[in-house]
């Protein structure tokens, strides 16, 4: 999934600059667990059918639990119930998202004094993965390109040319 998700955000930066987008285009990866509290389930079976009651603890990244550390909101989880266990980790990290978020708004770049992160180019392809320790590392572009020229059937890219449908037919 994660080479997935990059390949598709790397070809969305790509049409936004083939198309006359002007503005930088910067890759992030959060692969960390979410740190829910022992005993908490999602219980929303809408968004995994078949799949009522997933135990988080035993899962890895989830999509958009990265938001609250952007936003410097994560212990807000905790104020009616107790659903988090977050960490001195949890606590650094979201300060370095949230500075990172400040840079971009304030200067259309993430970069902070703790990682410098290129602008997305040819040649100049990395991402930064927001984990245990924050660090920039480079595409693994030779699979996406693979990827890109092999996609699963029946799933359309996430970004797709102007006037064009993508082959799930959206």
């Amino acid at each position: 999934i994660d080479m997935g998700l990059q390949q598709d955000y790397r070809t969305c930066a790509k049409m936004f600059h083939d198309n006359g987008g002007v503005s930088p285009s910067y890759l992030a990866l959060y692969p960390d667990r979410a740190p829910i509290a022992a005993g908490i389930h999602y219980s929303d079976p809408s968004d995994y059918p078949g799949q009522p009651n997933v135990d988080f603890a035993q899962n890895g990244a989830v999509h958009n639990f990265d938001t609250p550390y952007w936003l410097g909101g994560y212990e807000a989880f905790n104020i009616l119930r107790h659903t988090r266990d977050f960490t001195d980790k949890d606590r650094a990290l979201s300060s370095a998202m949230s500075d990172m978020l400040i840079a971009f708004a304030g200067t259309g770049n993430p970069s902070i004094s703790k990682v410098k992160l290129a602008a997305l180019a040819p040649g100049q392809e990395e991402r930064v993965v927001l984990d245990d320790r924050i660090k920039v590392e480079k595409l693994p572009v030779k699979a996406m390109d693979w990827l890109a020229a092999n996609p699963v059937e029946g799933q359309g890219p996430a970004c797709v040319e102007p006037g064009q449908t993508d082959q799930a037919g959206g």
